[in-house]
This record gives C-alpha cells, sequence and structure tokens, in this order.
C-alpha cells in the first residue's frame, strides 16, 4: 500500500464565527482517511451551517473515518444539532474526545459539577440583575449621570448572558430540536462511533487508512489542583501583553496586569517556560500527581455573599431588629430605588462569565499530527487558552510523546508548517512563549476560522478580532501566508510584501495549493 502523500484541509464558513475544519489525507487523488474536527457557529443560521455539511457528506462519500470533537461550545458544536439530519446520514468510524467528557473519568466529573453549578449561579444572578437594573433603569432616569450608568450596567450583563449562551449552546429552532444544547450535541457523538477519550502524552499511529500518521495529544492538562484550567491569560504567554511589558518595566517595574484567574503565577517559579532560559523547564514543575485528595480550590471566584432582598452587604453587616426594619423602610422604598446597590458588583459579571468560558476553552482536545517521515507537523490547539497551551510542557507530557511517539512538544512546534489558529484571533488563543515562538519552519501555512462581521460584542466586538498583536507576529510567521474564513488568503498590506519576497517556487506552491469555494477556503500540504 502507498504512503499519504498530501493532506487537504477544508476549512468551511459556517455563516457565523464557528470551527468546521474537514482534513483529507490523500493517496494521489483519491482520499484514503477522513477526518472532521468540529463543526459549529455562534447563533449561527440552520441553512448555513446545513450547507456546509452536506458538502462534508458529498465530499468523503457518506462516511467520515474520524470525528474529533474539541470542547464543548456553541461554535464548536452546534452543527451537530442544527444539521443532525445529514450527520444522521454520515457514517462515523471512530470518535476522539478529551477525558474531560469521560463520564467515568473521577477529575472530570469533580470539574464538570463545579462547573455546571457555577454556570447556574452566574445565570441566576444575571438574570436577577436584568430584572432590577430595568426597575432601576425606570427610577432614576431623573438623576442626572444615574441613568447612563445603569444603563451601561444593563448592558454589561445582557452581554454576560450572550457569554453564557456560548456555554449552554440552546438556539432558538423549529420543531422538536428547539431546546437542544451542547450537552446534546455531544452525547449525539458519543454514541455516533467508537469513542476514545485522550489525554496528554498518547501517541496514536494505528489508524486504518491513516497508515504513517502520528497523532500527538498535547492537551487539555490533567492535574490534581485544575491549576492549569484556571489560567486563561497568562502574562508572559500572550503577544499583546508581551509587547505592553518592556514599557511598563521602564515605567518603573510595574509589569503587566494578570487578566486570568491565576494571579500571582510565576513561569519561572513554576517550572514554565521561561524565555530567558531558550525553553528551558523548570525541575519544580515535575509536581504531577494526578490523585484527588488535595483538590479543594474553587474553579472561579464571584461575587459577595449577599442577603437577597435585604442588605446590599456582606453577611458579616447586616442589620437585625430595628435598625432592620428601619433601614428596609428607607432603603427599599420606590423613590429610593435609584439609590441601591446590589447589582454594583455585577458590573464584574462579564468578566466572572469570559472566565467561565475560557475554563471551557482549556479543556480543548489540543493535538499535533506528523506527517509521515517527512517530519511536517500539523498544529490543532481547539481553543485553547494560556494554561492548557502551557501544560503541554509538563515533564511527564514530554517524556510520553517522546517515548511513544519520537518527538517531545518542543520538537513536534519547532516543525510545524500548519497552524490553525485558536479561539478565532483572540488575544487569549495562541500562547507565545509555550507555543508560536518554537515555531521555526519556513513553510509555515496559518488557517484562521474567523468571519470577522460575526464577532459578537460580548467577546469584545470585531474590532479586537484578531488581535492586532498576534495577527503580526502569525503574518510574519507565515510569511504572509495566512488563510481566514471570511476572506481567503488575508490582503493585509505586510502580508502581500511577505508574499512578494517568497521565492518562485514557494509562490507557485502557495497559490497551486489553495482553493476557494462557496462556502469553504482549502489548502493542500505534501508529504
Amino acid at each position: 500500500m502507498s504512503a499519504i502523500d498530501s493532506i487537504r484541509f477544508r476549512m468551511y464558513n459556517t455563516g457565523s464565527v464557528g470551527d468546521c475544519l474537514l482534513l483529507l489525507f490523500q493517496r494521489g487523488d483519491d482520499i484514503a482517511f477522513s477526518m472532521l474536527i468540529d463543526c459549529g457557529g455562534w447563533m449561527t443560521k440552520k441553512e448555513a451551517i446545513t450547507a456546509c455539511v452536506e458538502d462534508i457528506h458529498a465530499t468523503c462519500n457518506g462516511r467520515l473515518d474520524l470525528l474529533v470533537l474539541t470542547h464543548e461550545h456553541m461554535d464548536h458544536v452546534s452543527g451537530f444539532n442544527q444539521a443532525r439530519e445529514i450527520f444522521d446520514r454520515i457514517e462515523v468510524g471512530k470518535v476522539w474526545m478529551s477525558w474531560i467528557e469521560d463520564e467515568g473519568d473521577d477529575i472530570a466529573k469533580i470539574l464538570k459539577d463545579l462547573y455546571g453549578k457555577k454556570m447556574q449561579e452566574l445565570k441566576r444572578a444575571a438574570e436577577m440583575a436584568i430584572s432590577s437594573l430595568r426597575r432601576k433603569a425606570a427610577a432614576s432616569s431623573h438623576v442626572r449621570g444615574m441613568d447612563a450608568r445603569t444603563k451601561a450596567q444593563l448592558r454589561t450583563m445582557e452581554d454576560t448572558l450572550e457569554l453564557l449562551r456560548l456555554e449552554d449552546g440552546v438556539i432558538p429552532m423549529r420543531g422538536a430540536r428547539a431546546s437542544l444544547t451542547n450537552s446534546d450535541a455531544v452525547s449525539y457523538l458519543k454514541k455516533k462511533g467508537d469513542v476514545r477519550y485522550l489525554k496528554p502524552g498518547e501517541v496514536i499511529s494505528d489508524m486504518e487508512g491513516a497508515e504513517g500518521m502520528k497523532f500527538f495529544v498535547l492537551g487539555p492538562p490533567r492535574d490534581r489542583d485544575m491549576r492549569f484550567f484556571k489560567i486563561a491569560t497568562e502574562e508572559d504567554e500572550m503577544y499583546k501583553l508581551a509587547v505592553a511589558a518592556p514599557a511598563a518595566d521602564k515605567a518603573g517595574g510595574a509589569g503587566v496586569l494578570n487578566m486570568g484567574s491565576g494571579a500571582g503565577f510565576n513561569p519561572g517559579s513554576m517550572g514554565m517556560i521561561n524565555p530567558a532560559s531558550a525553553g528551558v523547564l523548570n525541575p519544580a514543575f515535575a509536581r504531577e500527581d494526578e490523585n484527588l485528595s488535595s483538590f479543594n480550590e474553587p474553579i472561579v471566584e464571584s461575587g459577595i455573599s449577599l442577603e437577597e432582598g435585604q442588605s446590599p452587604f456582606g453577611e458579616q453587616y447586616i442589620l437585625q431588629g430595628k435598625e432592620k426594619e428601619a433601614f428596609q423602610k428607607d432603603y427599599n422604598s420606590i423613590a429610593n430605588r435609584w439609590r441601591q446597590i446590589e447589582t454594583d458588583w455585577l458590573e464584574n459579571a462579564a468578566s466572572i462569565a469570559m472566565r467561565v468560558t475560557a475554563l471551557t476553552n482549556n479543556t480543548s482536545l489540543a493535538m499535533a499530527i506528523e506527517f509521515g517521515d517527512s517530519g511536517r507537523v500539523v498544529l490543532l490547539p481547539g481553543d485553547a487558552q494560556s494554561g492548557n497551551w502551557m501544560g503541554w510542557h509538563k515533564p511527564t507530557v514530554m517524556r510520553s510523546l517522546k517515548k511513544k511517539g519520537g518527538k517531545d512538544t518542543a520538537e513536534l512546534l519547532a516543525n510545524t508548517i500548519f497552524y490553525k489558529v485558536g479561539h478565532h484571533g483572540s488575544h487569549n488563543g495562541t500562547a507565545s512563549v509555550s507555543g508560536l515562538n518554537h515555531v521555526q519552519n519556513d513553510d509555515l501555512v496559518v488557517f484562521m476560522p474567523l468571519v470577522q462581521d460575526k464577532v459578537p460584542s460580548a467577546w469584545g466586538g470585531s474590532e479586537n478580532f484578531p488581535d492586532k498583536s498576534l495577527y503580526r507576529v502569525l503574518i510574519e510567521k507565515s510569511r504572509g501566508r495566512l488563510v481566514r474564513t471570511d476572506v481567503g488568503v488575508i490582503q493585509d498590506a505586510r502580508a502581500k510584501k511577505f508574499r512578494a519576497e517568497l521565492k518562485a517556487s514557494e509562490k507557485k506552491e502557495f497559490t497551486d495549493s489553495f482553493k476557494k469555494g462557496p462556502n469553504w477556503v482549502e489548502y493542500v500540504i505534501k508529504g
């Protein structure tokens, strides 16, 4: 049997910000192995995503050898609900998910339980706040400055609910499937094929039809205290903050604000990759057992405890007796409603919701595929954020990858020639120190799943996608060979300049390998 000699990457425009990537492993012009990674869109129309799945069905002749689910977010799984009639007609051989989706996994159970409770907490708080703020807005319309502030708070809470909608995945649909959620999509896929739950450090090289290919599992991380899940935006891992850091140092060493929940996390002391040591790992990072005995930390911190409808203060300040009666009479009067402050702390609720969203992103199944004997690598991180990327460099993961597959994380990154950008080009979806800084291959091509004008305001809007600092680095690393879902080959002036400087053979290869369809872009790499 001849070896796989090319891989076609077809990235679909699902009608919104979403991920749907089809990989076709070929011998000559024949498809030997087909692999789909995710299928979803943010509040996308059924017709748009259905058209994509129809194309997948036709292209693969009604069969997928492998279907991969990276994580449980609407923009990655909605298609399995919205276009289920077509997926019902597609035969699936194997299904891969991360260990997070394994109902028999002890750590996954704890994570899912805490995550579910936090989700319900936030939903209740957001819904109550919106109701309260609407009443407050009506009562404060006569107060100078107060009306605008209340309306701003209301917009913040509405954005919070939008973020939480990404988490549960409920999309208004006609008929019996009106209430299907992200969890329903996952349950559907678990029955679709032979399911395998993957852990970091595994290497799979026995896929029938994809002989010679090695699939390296990088994440999500597996830690007894789940410290990596809580690192959404490690300051040393984001290009936006890395650019700002030197200026902050000159200003007096104030450093860069850590926006994630891992405040005070020191990459040097915890064994992260240290930029000053050229990627050498700190031995202190070897503390990695997975037992549950010491798990006692909250996943996401939120708010203060309030006595609902009685006091705006924490429990230790709750009034009693006559003081309480007098306070309630005055404070809860309709005339003074605009003065109430119960909802003020919820100005930060959108930030809390972003942390919950980041937690799910960090559960992404991240992998690298080595293309036979060529050594060329395809990097597929899902929507992994900082903590997930950092976890790829844990000593146990590195040793396991090297032993089972012959290459560790740093070597895989160095040989990467195709990168599917994480989280649609956001500032925290591509790590620097533990990620892109290692990529050195001059043949790098970048695919970014982004429909810029569909980025919801709750995410920061189109002006923040793609992140400008990251975009600049990706253009430089790929020498202008960056392809987006919405525009195809990007026409950024810097990208054009880099492409103009390519050798004639490189220009021809890039041009010949790229193709644009009615709702997809495609690129072929050769082994």
